[in-house]
C-alpha cells in the first residue's frame, strides 16, 4: 500500500482510508512585517462617563426601554434585542437634559450607532455621506 504525502493534507493517508476525503486545512499566514502605528498623536482610551454609573441614569434608562416596550422606536424599525440603548435625543454634549424621559428614545444597536454617528459629525462639522437622508427621517426630526 502506498502512502500519500501532501502539504494540504493535515496528516499522511492512504488511498483507501477516509482521510482521503477530508478537505484541506486552512490556516492563517502570518504577516512577514511587523505592524506598526504610525499616526503622530494616540487617542487617549475611551472611557464611560461616570453619569453612565449612577442610579439616577440607571432608572432614567429603564424607563426609558420601558416605555418603549424595549422595542427600537427608530422609524421603520422593531427590532427587539437583548441589549437596548436608551439614547439621548438632544446629546448631553449638545446641552440635552440628562434625566429629561421627553429627552430619551430607545434604540437598537445598529440604529444607536448610526445616530450617535451623525450627532457626532455634525458636532465636529463634518457631515457624512451616506447619513444625510437616514439621519433626516428620524421620527423627532432631530438624526
Amino acid at each position: 500500500m502506498a502512502v500519500i504525502q501532501s502539504s494540504i493534507y493535515s496528516r499522511p493517508a492512504t488511498p483507501e482510508s477516509p482521510d482521503m476525503k477530508r478537505r484541506p486545512r486552512l490556516t492563517m499566514m502570518r504577516p512577514r512585517i511587523a505592524t506598526i502605528d504610525t499616526r503622530a498623536v494616540k487617542p487617549p482610551p475611551k472611557q464611560a462617563s461616570p453619569i453612565y454609573h449612577t442610579t439616577e441614569y440607571e432608572c432614567w434608562r429603564e424607563g426609558v426601554i420601558t416605555r418603549a416596550g424595549g422595542r427600537c422606536e427608530w422609524p421603520g424599525c422593531d427590532r427587539v434585542e437583548r441589549r437596548m440603548f436608551a439614547d439621548h435625543i438632544k446629546e448631553i454634549a449638545d446641552g440635552g437634559a440628562l434625566y429629561d424621559a421627553a429627552n430619551g428614545q430607545c434604540l437598537c444597536g445598529k440604529h444607536h450607532t448610526i445616530k450617535t454617528n451623525a450627532e457626532r459629525a455634525k458636532r465636529h462639522g463634518l457631515v457624512p455621506p451616506t447619513l444625510g437622508a437616514r439621519a433626516a427621517a428620524h421620527p423627532r426630526g432631530r438624526g
